[in-house]
């Protein structure tokens, strides 16, 4: 008997949730129907178009007076060639990573090991970093066979 009741009421719940449930799409269906009637015409819809490309324009613009507001530091990539550059003698990759590591000790050493590696460290000729900087490296290698890298001073062109 227990159980029957207790049958009955779930039943009745879920025709109550059935009856909402057409409700919900009857009205569905009138907005829809509404919203056919109300379509904005092509000059209402121009009109919306250029009031969101002025907001996007406004915004773009506010982004970009925030990033020039920022100083951005040089990378990883941009201090290599700096270390070799400002070096007086001849500098090795131990010591260029050192200098990242006090110009970057947020970064992890393994990570910055690999990218002087990847710029530099090649056996091939022109190094990474020649091709993309446009810059002249000389490279030596002592009696260790410890690499040395160097800026080569160029001869201004003359015309």
């Amino acid at each position: 008997m227990r159980y029957k009741k207790q049958r009955e009421i779930q039943i009745i719940m879920s025709t109550k949730a059935k009856r909402q449930t057409v409700k919900k799409v009857v009205d569905t269906k009138k907005v829809k129907e509404a919203a056919i009637k109300t379509k904005p015409t092509y000059a209402e819809y121009i009109a919306l178009q250029k009031q969101r490309q002025d907001y996007n324009d406004r915004g773009m613009a506010i982004l970009k007076e925030m990033k020039a507001e920022v100083s951005k530091r040089p990378g990883v990539i941009r201090s290599i060639l700096e270390i070799i550059e400002t070096s007086e003698k001849p500098v090795n990759e131990t010591q260029i990573l050192a200098e990242l590591q006090t110009r970057f000790p947020d970064r992890a050493a393994e990570g910055m090991t690999k990218t002087i590696k990847a710029q530099i460290g090649g056996r091939k000729r022109p190094l990474r970093m020649e091709l993309e900087k446009k810059v002249a490296i000389d490279v030596k290698v002592n009696k260790a066979g410890v690499r040395t890298y160097s800026m080569i001073e160029l001869a201004a062109e003359e015309e």
